[in-house]
């Protein structure tokens, strides 16, 4: 086995949903023509909103998203978790998973890392794994993890790593149906998707006005969630605005549901900012009224 691996070419968008930072800079990478607003939609991930526990920053990371890798691997991305490292566990665990990652960045694959964020493995020197740094210097995403100790991701939640490889996109329509069936199968039941603490969809909103009201919620959290899900709606604005003009579907509600998701995105961005508590309950009300009727035009456009 090589003692050094270099992704060519390898880079991650400065994305606040850094696991589609990673998935846009591997379809890059593979030479897959996709959007970003294509990724976000055909992922599904652009129709997800979940909060945690007084709108801890950890909503955008934790619940079960089995579901979005099988889409991602709609668009011709295969991305498969290697395992995690807990606290407690063995160098012999991290060496397995070490050597995982080397075989895929030597076949010709890719790695991404989350610990607090998803990055990409740029390449391997024999002691270094050296990382993406979607937006620059912060505390989220270590430049490197070094290999047997993986010291730079010893504070923090379980580290994961994933491999990623190239396989046959399927067709976009097919893509489009299907990231549309996750979406309001999983707005009608969400247990499937849900860790323990955390609500999705309508649940979510449910439990963010509640921290809000009562007061119990993280400053900084608010503002993370409603960065990260406002990006999500907006590339969903994007991406049904572009098929408004291009698709045998109903346009008109196409454009309906464009607009709808823009009001979603701009409401969360006004929680984010917002000074007042009152302001920031009033963002993220208009954007739950909001994103329930768009739910309502994706059931209506998939039947």
């Amino acid at each position: 086995m090589s003692e050094t691996s270099e992704c060519q070419e390898v880079t991650q968008p400065p994305l606040n949903t850094s696991l589609l930072g990673v998935v846009a800079g591997a379809a890059e990478h593979f030479q897959l023509e996709f959007s970003v607003p294509e990724l976000f939609v055909l992922s599904g991930h652009a129709f997800i909103i979940n909060i945690g526990k007084d709108v801890c920053p950890s909503g955008p990371y934790c619940f079960d998203q089995r579901g979005i890798l099988q889409l991602i691997r709609n668009v011709g991305i295969e991305m498969n978790p290697l395992d995690s490292k807990f606290p407690l566990d063995t160098a012999e665990h991290r060496a397995e998973i070490e050597k995982q990652a080397l075989g895929y960045l030597e076949d010709e694959g890719l790695v991404s890392i989350v610990g607090l964020d998803h990055q990409l493995v740029k390449s391997f020197d024999g002691t270094k794994f050296h990382l993406t740094l979607p937006w620059g210097t912060v505390d989220t995403t270590p430049p490197t993890l070094t290999k047997g100790t993986w010291e730079e991701f010893a504070e923090g939640p379980p580290t994961c790593l994933y491999g990623l490889k190239r396989c046959d996109p399927q067709d976009c329509r097919s893509n489009l149906f299907e990231a549309m069936e996750f979406a309001f199968e999983t707005a009608r039941d969400p247990s499937g998707v849900e860790w323990d603490g955390y609500r999705i969809g309508s649940g979510a909103y449910e439990k963010w006005i509640q921290a809000l009201e009562s007061g119990n919620f993280e400053a900084h959290g608010h503002w993370w969630n409603a960065s990260v899900w406002s990006e999500n709606r907006r590339m969903a604005s994007v991406f049904f605005d572009d098929l408004a003009s291009s698709s045998t579907l109903n346009r008109e509600s196409l454009k309906e549901l464009s607009r709808g998701f823009e009001t979603v995105a701009d409401s969360l961005v006004a929680a984010a900012s917002a000074e007042t508590v009152q302001a920031k309950l009033d963002g993220v009300t208009q954007a739950s009224h909001a994103d329930a009727k768009c739910t309502e035009l994706i059931v209506e456009l998939s039947t």
